[in-house]
């Protein structure tokens, strides 16, 4: 039902696509929006299937289990340090507000996360040079930020792994001990 639901997303924003171009009276912008809507959510579709397929194979099968295993550490971990980036957002927001990256609350957030991925930290610093801690501020951001929570993540994920292998080898066991009762019946 899932494949026949993406298909069936892809196939109509592909009409539209066709037909948009055909037709020189139909508003871009809006049809734009709604025709990346709908592939985003076929691709979504299709990602879940292709995520069931390849779960049937039993290498690919360790890195689904592996990210599941992790999935509620790194979901409490997210939430545990959600006060953490919070701090960070309000202070920034606060020290830096005359700053076109830092202007309204949606700016610093969506900044603070483009530096998490380890982005344009040059360019903060330029940007906020003529705040008296914006050095202070963005060295120790990058350390929490970066360092920390990024090897958290990378431990959570090994022991979602460990836990994944070990899981694996019980049930190469068990399946080794029912093909010897097998053999012996």
């Amino acid at each position: 039902m899932n494949l026949f639901i993406s298909n069936l997303l892809c196939l109509i924003s592909n009409l539209i696509v066709f037909f948009s171009e055909l037709s020189s009276n139909l508003d871009s912008e809006s049809l734009d929006n709604i025709v990346n809507c709908v592939i985003g959510f076929a691709c979504l579709c299709c990602w879940i299937n292709m995520l069931y397929v390849l779960s049937l194979f039993e290498k690919f099968n360790v890195v689904s289990k592996t990210l599941s295993n992790s999935a509620e550490s790194i979901f409490m971990f997210t939430i545990g340090i959600s006060p953490i980036i919070l701090a960070f957002m309000f202070s920034a927001y606060s020290m830096f507000h005359e700053s076109d990256r830092f202007s309204s609350f949606r700016n610093t957030f969506l900044d603070l996360v483009v530096l998490i991925a380890g982005d344009e930290y040059q360019d903060n610093y330029k940007d906020t040079a003529d705040f008296s801690l914006s050095g202070v501020y963005f060295t120790l951001y990058g350390l929490v930020m970066l360092i920390v929570t990024a090897n958290i993540f990378t431990f959570l994920v090994v022991a979602g792994y460990e836990q994944e292998v070990r899981d694996s080898a019980k049930r190469q066991l068990m399946r080794e001990e029912r093909q010897k009762v097998e053999c012996k019946n």
